[in-house]
């Protein structure tokens, strides 16, 4: 998995999807739903990004699909997200 984001404490994820401020990733690690995780992007500039997270769910493949809200994104980053999801996994 190419990731998008390192999680703090440990763990990365890659956005799949994003619609307004709604949020799918696929993540090493779980996010209990009601935490609100913050990574750093992998790619220059190293932004922060938290998520409300409301549903973890593991896979066959072992990782997690988790599925929530992103909070405080401005509209540059949020543009920036959405061109994260929008790739095609490797």
């Amino acid at each position: 998995m190419s990731a998008h984001l390192e999680w703090e404490g440990g763990g990365e994820a890659r956005f799949v999807s994003l619609r307004a401020d709604a949020v799918g990733l696929v993540s090493t690690v779980a996010k209990p739903p009601g935490s609100r995780p913050v990574g750093a992007l992998v790619e220059e500039p190293r932004e922060s990004v938290r998520v409300k997270v409301h549903v973890c769910r593991v896979g066959e493949d072992g990782r997690f699909g988790i599925e929530g809200r992103l909070i405080d994104v401005t509209r540059a980053m949020h543009a920036r997200l959405e061109a994260f999801a929008s790739e095609r996994p490797e």
